[in-house]
């Protein structure tokens, strides 16, 4: 499941300077590091197989797999060294090489089971067989170190990302912007283009910055905590980007925002106090950290949310002020609020005809704005024969579909329309279409049949006619077997 705030708050007069930098910054360095670290894995590959390292190894790998991945067990099945095709025994090789876990498994074992032979060395000595052997597997031990520390300690995500067993100043903030692969990346940039912006406008391009770096440092830091003295590597910004969720919400704190969720193929929005999906998205977490297998860096993603939530609260008002402005959606200009208070100084006074024409205007001048959209509906439909009244309430409707703002009131917007129209519902075909499923999916069956049947007087094209139908049908088969009969035969008769 995932959930995003999305509340509509964006200003073009604050442009997000630092969160396109980011965007920019997470994929070069990206690209930049995975051309370098694919050279390296490359050599280190051809330097193993070359060295003939394999043989001696597998029986280490293998003994430790069956114990911490029995899928890779299970993808080898009886296979050698010997038997492996090139793409296995180079996937395998590399596997091997780069995997913490099991270096330091096998690191042990090799101590504890092998000296250095050649200590005993006196000169002119010969060795027999058996102390050549041991020579010899010295030495392949210590050339796969050598590769290692030549080819394996130098991919970005060794020398940049954050290792709780390794101490650092430096890797919590540049595992920040190192990431394991194309889709790892790409989710978290779409995630921090979506909502960083907003939280950048909110709390200016300075504090934005701090708090996006420390947030995923916390969020690194927790993650050490969590497994200390362990060896895997943490990267990605998904630490730093659960920060901004918590600048997020925090910034609104018990206003009620647009959230979007998703279930599967499912998708919606739902409104809500802002900050009371803090402790959810931090219970989720914890929850998936505990309960699911997998090495997503779940943690990191809670010290993220706490910290970034947690700057910002502690700072609000003083060192981290939140743009009231931008809160209250107050990016009109001054002309644009000078006109609004005009025409609703008119409209208060009771001077209705001059009122109208100052919130005709207004709607010509800024016609994505809803609340003009609004007044002037409840003007014009004083005078519901007019074409001005039809356009008002299309407007209005198709603004409030487009906003995700379709309610209750709209509801009775739309009865009163089908009522009040002396001509008939003048709405274009693909506007009712949306309206009637819309209404459908909030369960107003009643409005959404009574705007069927006023529109379908004026006729429909048979496709949104056919869209409609079966829409209908679905959504009353298990509700209303008499309407859902209707529908179908409706269709049969358009040859469904």
């Amino acid at each position: 499941m995932l959930v995003l705030p999305m509340e509509r708050t964006f200003s073009i007069k604050k442009l997000p300077v630092v969160t396109f930098l980011l965007l920019l910054f997470n994929t070069i360095i990206y690209f930049t590091c995975a051309s370098n670290d694919e050279t390296l894995i490359d050599s280190a590959v051809s330097d193993y197989i070359s060295a003939d390292i394999m043989p001696l190894e597998y029986p280490y790998f293998t003994s430790w797999a069956k114990t911490n991945d029995e899928d890779i067990i299970d993808y080898l099945g009886d296979a050698t060294p010997e038997s492996l095709d090139e793409y296995d025994r180079y996937e395998l090789v590399y596997y091997m090489l780069v995997h913490s876990e099991y270096n330091t498994y096998l690191s042990e074992k090799i101590s504890d089971e092998l000296e250095d032979p050649t200590q005993h060395w006196i000169s002119g000595y010969e060795y027999d067989q058996n102390q050549a052997k041991q020579i010899e597997t010295y030495q392949k031990w210590q050339e796969r170190q050598v590769i290692v520390s030549k080819y394996i300690d130098s991919l970005s995500s060794k020398k940049y990302g954050y290792n709780p067993a390794e101490w650092s100043v430096a890797t919590p903030f540049t595992s920040q912007f190192m990431h394991g692969g194309v889709m790892h990346l790409l989710g978290n940039m779409v995630i921090l283009f979506l909502i960083g912006m907003t939280v950048e406008q909110l709390l200016g391009s300075f504090t934005f910055t701090l708090f996006y770096l420390l947030s995923g440092a916390v969020g690194a830091l927790l993650y050490g905590l969590v497994h200390w003295g362990e060896s895997t590597v943490l990267v990605g910004a998904s630490g730093s980007i659960s920060g901004v969720m918590g600048m997020y919400v925090a910034s609104y704190g018990t206003r009620k925002i647009r959230f979007f969720y998703s279930l599967g193929v499912y998708f919606n929005y739902f409104r809500g106090p802002a900050l009371i999906m803090l402790p959810v998205w931090v219970g989720k977490e914890v929850f998936d950290y505990f309960f699911t297998d997998s090495n997503v860096a779940y943690m990191a993603h809670a010290g993220g949310l706490v910290a970034g939530a947690g700057l910002v609260l502690a700072g609000k008002g003083s060192w981290a002020k939140v743009d009231a402005d931008i809160i209250e959606n107050k990016e009109e200009g001054a002309e644009y609020r000078r006109s609004l208070d005009n025409a609703l100084s008119y409209l208060r006074s009771g001077e209705l005809k001059l009122a109208k024409s100052k919130f005709r205007e207004l709607s010509e001048g800024y016609p994505a704005d809803e609340r003009v959209w609004l007044q002037l509906y409840h003007l014009e439909k004083l005078a519901p024969k007019t074409k001005q009244y039809h356009i008002a309430v299309a407007e209005l409707l198709s603004l409030q579909l487009r906003n995700h703002h379709l309610d209750q009131d709209s509801a009775s917007i739309i009865q009163n329309y089908i009522k009040q129209a002396k001509q008939g519902v003048l709405m274009n075909e693909q506007l009712v279409s949306r309206l009637v499923m819309k209404l459908l999916s909030l369960g107003d069956a009643d409005t959404a049949l009574a705007l069927y049947d006023a529109k379908h007087q004026k006729g429909f094209s048979p496709a949104i006619e056919k869209e409609l139908l079966t829409n209908l049908k679905q959504h009353f088969q298990f509700r209303d077997e008499e309407k859902a009969k209707f529908f179908t035969l409706r269709l049969a008769e358009m040859g469904d």
